[in-house]
C-alpha cells in the first residue's frame, strides 16, 4: 500500500497484514459483496488521514468524486466528479469514466464536514451490441453521453461493508 502515490514516487509505504472479504476466493464475481477490507502493518492513517465510510443514497443531481488508478494511466491519480444515477439494493449505477484497473477505487460524496465513502467501484455492463468490440480493446468501463441502464457502471454499496468497517474501527479504538 502506497500513501501519496504519484508516477511512481510516494510518501510512505505499509504492507497488507490480512484481508476479510467473502470473495477472495472467487474470481470473476461482480455484485454486492465484491469487496475487502485489509489491515496494514503501519498506521498510516496517523500520518496521513483517512476517509470515513457513510451510508448514503445520492440523488442523480448530486455530485459524487471518483479517484482512483486506472489501467490506460497506472502512475497517475484519475479524479472527477460524476453521479451516482441509480440505488439498486447493495449496488449503486454510476456515470463516472472508468476503465480496466479501477475496480476498487473509491466513489465519495462530500459536505461541510468533509468526504465520506459511499460506494467501491466494481463493474460496468457494456452497451447492447459492443460485446465484441469491449472484448478487442479490453474495456472495462467508460463514461457514456447519456445515462442508460445497459451501460451503467456498477459499484458495491457501502451498506454491503459498513458494519465490518464499523466493528474493525471499534477494535482499532478499544483493542
Amino acid at each position: 500500500i502506497y500513501a501519496g502515490y504519484e508516477n511512481g514516487a510516494y510518501a510512505a509505504s505499509a504492507k497488507v497484514k490480512s484481508c476479510i472479504s467473502t470473495v477472495l476466493d472467487t474470481p470473476g464475481f461482480v455484485g454486492p459483496d465484491d469487496w475487502a477490507i485489509c489491515q496494514i502493518d503501519k498506521p498510516l492513517g496517523k500520518s496521513f488521514g483517512f476517509f470515513n465510510v457513510q451510508v448514503s443514497d445520492p440523488i442523480p443531481t448530486d455530485t459524487v468524486y471518483f479517484a482512483g488508478y486506472h489501467g490506460d494511466l497506472p502512475e497517475a491519480l484519475t479524479e472527477q466528479t460524476c453521479h451516482v444515477m441509480s440505488n439498486r439494493g447493495l449496488t449503486k449505477e454510476h456515470d463516472c469514466s472508468t476503465t480496466s484497473g479501477s475496480s476498487g477505487s473509491p466513489i465519495f460524496q462530500c459536505d461541510d464536514l468533509g468526504c465520506s465513502i459511499i460506494a467501491i467501484n466494481d463493474a460496468q455492463r457494456v452497451p447492447l451490441g459492443r460485446e465484441a468490440e469491449s472484448k478487442k480493446e479490453g474495456w472495462m468501463g467508460f463514461r457514456v453521453d447519456s445515462y442508460d441502464v445497459h451501460s451503467a457502471n456498477i459499484a458495491v454499496d457501502a451498506r454491503s461493508f459498513y458494519p465490518t468497517y464499523i466493528q474493525l474501527r471499534s477494535k482499532e479504538v478499544n483493542p
